[in-house]
């Protein structure tokens, strides 16, 4: 059946839309709208509602947020991977070449193009010596910091690799653990490395006390 013009009121909006009239032979289906070219454009791709449903179009509000969103996301990563690749003081040449891939291709690749591809984040972390599992936790986040406080100690994939080693020993077992018990783990974990830390700062600011009195030339002291 050729393409034809069909006035179809959608609510909130009074324009022409541009569809296939198959997308409008049940009542269970809704054509997606999208504008372009200041115009509201009808395809054959649907959304399906139930019968008794009343007609209700996709929010283009939330089309655009969703696309938004995905945009952010791409730049994010972009940026993650960039600053990585430079902490490691390596070029862009020299990263694909240990990634096994074209030139052009990396340079898409660290530009965020295309679908989130895990095996190829793998492969960069194993080219860069960072953690792939911060990269993809830092997108999840929105942060960059993630992923560089982790580029070294490799912390995000010690705790995933660890948590997997939990659920392989327990198994189906996991189930029957309450929330309260993960919290409280988590929190004793994570108390530990934070009291580590103010041990070691408090060791280095003791010893600095102690030493760097010892070569201060005599006349400023």
């Amino acid at each position: 059946m050729r393409r034809a013009e069909i006035q179809h009121a959608v609510p909130g909006f009074q324009h022409a839309s541009r569809c296939s009239p198959k997308a409008f032979q049940t009542q269970a289906i809704q054509p997606n709208v999208f504008r372009r070219r200041n115009a509201w454009l009808c395809f054959d791709t649907v959304v399906a509602l139930p019968l008794h449903a009343p007609q209700q179009v996709p929010s283009i509000a939330l089309v655009e947020r969703a696309s938004e969103e995905l945009k952010r996301q791409q730049q994010l990563l972009s940026k993650i991977l960039k600053s990585l690749r430079e902490l490691r003081h390596l070029s862009a040449r020299q990263v694909a070449h240990a990634m096994g891939m074209k030139l052009r291709t990396y340079y898409s690749f660290e530009s965020g193009q295309g679908a989130l591809d895990l095996a190829r984040i793998w492969r960069f972390a194993d080219a860069t010596d960072s953690d792939p599992a911060s990269i993809l936790e830092a997108v999840m986040l929105g942060s960059l910091d993630h992923a560089l406080r982790c580029h070294d100690n490799k912390a995000a994939s010690i705790h995933l690799a660890s948590f997997r080693n939990f659920e392989d020993r327990v198994g189906d077992r996991m189930t029957n653990i309450a929330p309260q018990f993960f919290i409280e783990a988590y929190k004793r974990a994570f108390d530990s490395l934070e009291e580590h830390l103010q041990k070691r700062d408090q060791s280095t600011e003791r010893w600095l006390e102690e030493n760097l009195p010892r070569i201060v030339p005599p006349d400023k002291m």
